[in-house]
């Protein structure tokens, strides 16, 4: 940035601060992005099991 040695350092850290919020804000928490991830794959993993379930229940009636 021009003239960035003659700002103050308030202002330096100022800008700094908002390039690091824009950051944060810009990158998806990782851990959390990891949690979601296992909670889907474990609700599919039900899912699935249920899915199946469903169906051996339909075979099994009798035909009308």
């Amino acid at each position: 940035m021009k003239g960035w040695k003659r700002l103050p350092d308030e202002a330096k850290a100022a800008i700094n601060g908002r390039i690091r919020a824009e950051r944060i804000a810009a990158k998806p928490p990782r851990k959390r992005l990891r949690k979601l991830g296992k909670k889907i794959r474990k609700l599919e993993t039900k899912l699935e099991a249920l899915r199946a379930e469903r169906e051996a229940l339909e075979s099994a009636r009798p035909a009308e």
